[in-house]
């Protein structure tokens, strides 16, 4: 059975396409919609796809900060603009980082008397760090339900 995770975002060529088994003419298909991602095996595909159940947050996330902006005095429009293109930027840093790629990040952009460091440490003393293990309890909780609906053949 041929197993694709095709999200709304493939409609502008904006992600990798990840599949399995790999076979070329599904290659040559999803070459379509974005840049194939052969992936080693099933279980594979079920972990990427629970990942993507962080995409409501995500917004969530870039609507506060645009909220917050807006609440000040900025144009709503532009405070979303603003927070869009930044979030856009800083994804297409993190897209040639490598391995560890985002801690090494986290850590360079958060300079020592900075205002990311403010942030970061305001977040820590309010216990939002500590509630970043509840996205893993999240993700584990997804990854189980897909595993239940498909289960791996």
């Amino acid at each position: 059975t041929l197993r694709a995770l095709v999200l709304p975002t493939c409609t502008q060529r904006l992600q990798p396409v990840p599949y399995w088994p790999e076979t070329p003419e599904v290659q040559t298909l999803l070459e379509r919609l974005g840049t194939p991602l052969p992936l080693r095996d099933e279980r594979e595909l079920n972990i990427l796809w629970a990942s993507t159940a962080i995409i409501s947050a995500f917004y969530a996330f870039l609507e506060t900060v645009g909220d917050w902006a807006a609440g000040r005095g900025v144009a709503p429009a532009t405070a979303e603009d603003y927070t869009a293109s930044m979030a856009h930027a800083l994804a297409r840093v993190a897209l040639n980082g490598g391995t560890d790629r985002f801690a090494r990040l986290a850590a360079e952009a958060a300079t020592p008397g900075g205002l990311n460091e403010q942030v970061v440490g305001t977040l820590r003393a309010g216990g939002a760090y500590v509630n970043y293990v509840n996205v893993r309890e999240a993700l584990d909780a997804v990854l189980a339900r897909i595993e239940i609906a498909r289960p791996i053949s």
